[in-house]
């Protein structure tokens, strides 16, 4: 079934950053395309392509093997666990990357692109060559849930009984449909994209967005109702790429834009944004006849950028602040605001500040990567005014966290980094 949907329009305002980043070669173990980097809380880095999958905690000066198969996505399911998902199956580590054992081994495929789980209905999603499977019982068992072959990129996401899934519109073309179930897994319909090969992303607050191309057109799309609506934010002239993109402090998204000149040559830019790309400041890196394309990217909580390029080069990009600007849209931003915390990264205490130009009944919680609220700091009605409260972590695991606030009609999350 295929359904028609409503585009809105919505202007991306793009401002310049200054040329103050440094770019700097660190040792990789690649030779070809650098396919995943993670940065963990431990500061190790994790690094997957063709050949195999390593981890470094020198920035790459020394790198050890972990597994030898050829990777194709990681999914971070909280601090300790994650899955690798590679052309020899799915692997499994509950010790933050420590150990890694075989996962789902009675998958009919091991030609695994990326993987999903539903925690609501503990289902775990595959995306493979062969199609969706579904497990219900840790992976033991699976059937088919859909019977499309993947894109060419790690492509499945799920926002509670949500799952949405690039797959390929039919075995004998290269493009790609916008695949969409609201129930699980059970029943799936095509979102009417038309031809076009692509690649999708979310964010921690389940903003989904979508890199459309067809021959030499580039659109960017950005959903925040689970892919109901789509909003076109951007279509630029000429010949435009996205992707990838990584998420770091103060809730900001990082992707990479490359332009394609007339030369021949690519210009290499990254896009930082901290409100969903509404408003994005475009940073110039170099140029390149397509090798050093960004083809993964993460980064510490020295506000330092690392990717991996198509050749398998890994670069660490400094300069670029992740932290100082607050861009976050808010309703009448003179009154009402959530300042970043301060300090971040802390540990174990910071202070949170907001104000309120009305009385209302405010909340203020904190919440894991996960969605999980681990914390709830104000629960109560306030006077109009300025606030500030301190944070104490120490109970809690290092790692990423989100704050938000309520007051009213008024909602704002940023994101802080606890590391002990």
């Amino acid at each position: 079934m295929k359904r028609t949907f409503f585009i809105f329009i919505v202007p991306v305002l793009l401002t310049t950053g200054l040329f103050s980043q440094s770019v700097n070669e660190l040792n990789s173990p690649f030779s070809s395309t650098v396919r995943v980097l993670y940065m963990s809380n431990t500061n190790t880095l994790f690094a997957g392509g063709d050949f195999g999958f390593f981890k470094t905690t020198d920035l790459g000066q020394t790198w050890d093997t972990v597994l030898t198969e050829n990777t194709r996505s990681i999914y971070i399911h909280n601090y300790h666990t994650w899955y690798f998902c590679t052309y020899g199956g799915i692997f499994k580590t509950t010790d933050s990357g420590g150990q890694w054992i075989p996962f789902g081994q009675s998958l009919p495929t091991l030609l695994i692109n990326d993987i999903a789980i539903n925690k609501n209905h503990n289902s775990i999603f595959a995306a493979t060559n062969s199609g969706v499977f579904k497990s219900t019982d840790e992976g033991n068992n699976w059937i088919i849930s859909l019977n499309c072959s993947s894109s060419n990129y790690p492509n499945i996401e799920c926002i509670n009984d949500t799952i949405l899934f690039l797959g390929k519109s039919s075995s004998t073309n290269n493009y790609d449909n916008l695949i969409r179930s609201n129930d699980n897994g059970n029943n799936w319909e095509v979102i009417d994209f038309g031809s076009f090969g692509g690649r999708l992303y979310k964010t921690p607050g389940n903003i989904l967005f979508l890199e459309w191309k067809f021959l030499t057109e580039t659109k960017l799309y950005r959903s925040t109702n689970r892919g109901n609506n789509w909003q076109l934010i951007f279509a630029p002239f000429g010949i435009n790429y996205f992707g990838p993109w990584t998420t770091a402090l103060n809730n900001s998204l990082i992707m990479q834009k490359n332009y394609w000149m007339n030369a021949g040559a690519y210009a290499v830019y990254l896009l930082v944004s901290f409100n969903n790309l509404q408003t994005v400041t475009q940073h110039s890196l170099w140029l390149t006849m397509g090798d050093e394309l960004i083809s993964s990217i993460t980064t510490n909580p020295n506000e330092d950028i690392i990717a991996g390029l198509n050749n398998g080069k890994i670069r660490k990009i400094s300069g670029i602040n992740l932290t100082g600007i607050d861009e976050e849209p808010v309703i009448n931003p003179t009154q009402y605001k959530l300042s970043q915390n301060y300090p971040n990264p802390f540990n174990p205490c910071t202070k949170i500040s907001w104000q309120s130009p009305v009385s209302s009944w405010q909340t203020l919680k904190i919440y894991d990567v996960l969605g999980n609220e681990v914390a709830t700091i104000v629960n109560e009605y306030r006077e109009a005014g300025k606030y500030e409260t301190e944070f104490n972590a120490e109970k809690l695991s290092s790692g990423v966290y989100y704050y938000q606030l309520k007051a009213g009609n008024f909602i704002q999350t940023k994101k802080m980094i606890y590391l002990k």
